[in-house]
């Protein structure tokens, strides 16, 4: 427990001195409270689960290893102003509010199932890097980007790091979109938001789907660019087929499924407009490809694998 001060070290909470920062010692806990923290430390397989209140880490979090865990459900709130370790961070997000104030480029397993996933506040950016992944299951959470100033607030894959959509119970998938928190009160949101694919990588579960036809909005931004280097789609019937587009005029990536029963298991992909910027939104755009390799701007994807088989990637 957080709060038992007979756990820590010098026998009383963090938080209460400013620059205070907790080592978890690969040790499990469970989070109470309302803390500021500099540093975060959780050490070789150190858990925290975080269900009620809301820990501010201001300064680095760290890990050792590849078991680290962070678990924010029911209520519980965590901002962190990025995260920079090679280490993975594996981070579930089932309800309450995660919230990255700064640049996390660290390795790092992010999962959302429920309540929110600020992926970037207003000024911070959010690298899937080499050997990471963003996985959203259906639509119940929120994830993308809230603030109230008018900075940039952005997503960035690298090659090597996996962007994933899984259908929930009820069909339906998850959306990455500018989205009001209420982190800022009744203040609209205002932010320039924007997703650089990056030729990462994308995998798409089809399996909870029904079988009527369907449209999902995957990714919803004032300024998409880039590609994917792989698209590995699972679960699409062999009797329907379907379609993503990647729309650079609207700043979009959309999906579109036929009915069952209407196709042959058929998945293309295509495209609208071009990957640059239209916009002129200088900021935005800077943040999206500043440090990035150049655009690709002859391709979609370099592999396609549907239900494990390799594809034809014909745009």
């Amino acid at each position: 427990r957080w709060d038992n001060r007979l756990n820590w070290s010098t026998e009383d909470l963090p938080g209460p001195i400013d620059g205070d920062s907790v080592d978890l010692a690969g040790n499990w806990v469970n989070y109470d409270g309302t803390t500021t923290l500099e540093d975060m430390d959780f050490g070789d397989g150190g858990r925290l689960t975080v269900n009620h209140g809301r820990l501010n880490i201001d300064g680095a979090t760290m890990t050792d290893g590849n078991d680290s865990r962070l678990m924010i459900d029911d209520a519980g709130q965590v901002w962190v102003s990025g995260y920079e370790d090679e280490d993975v961070l594996n981070i579930d997000v089932d309800g309450g509010r995660f919230a990255n104030t700064g640049d996390f480029d660290g390795t790092a397993l992010l999962e959302v199932t429920d309540g929110q996933a600020i992926l970037a506040t207003s000024g911070a950016r959010y690298d899937v890097s080499n050997g990471s992944t963003l996985d959203i299951t259906g639509d119940d959470a929120k994830v993308g980007f809230d603030g109230a100033d008018g900075d940039t607030a952005v997503l960035r894959l690298d090659e090597g790091g996996t962007l994933s959509f899984a259908a929930g119970e009820d069909g339906a998938l998850g959306t990455i979109e500018e989205f009001r928190s209420g982190a800022n009160g009744d203040a609209p949101v205002d932010v320039q938001s924007g997703v650089n694919l990056g030729q990462g990588a994308l995998a798409l579960d089809f399996s909870g789907i029904a079988g009527g036809a369907s449209a999902h909005t995957l990714i919803s931004v004032d300024q998409m660019v880039g590609t994917f280097s792989d698209i590995d789609v699972t679960g699409l019937a062999g009797n329907r087929d379907a379609e993503l587009i990647f729309d650079y005029v609207n700043d979009q990536l959309t999906l579109q499924i036929g009915e069952a029963g209407t196709g042959s298991g058929q998945f293309n992909l295509s495209v609208n407009g071009e990957d640059q910027d239209e916009l002129g939104l200088t900021a935005l755009w800077d943040a999206l490809t500043s440090d990035r390799a150049p655009l690709p701007d002859d391709h979609i994807a370099d592999e396609l694998r549907v239900n494990g088989e390799l594809e034809d990637v014909v745009v």
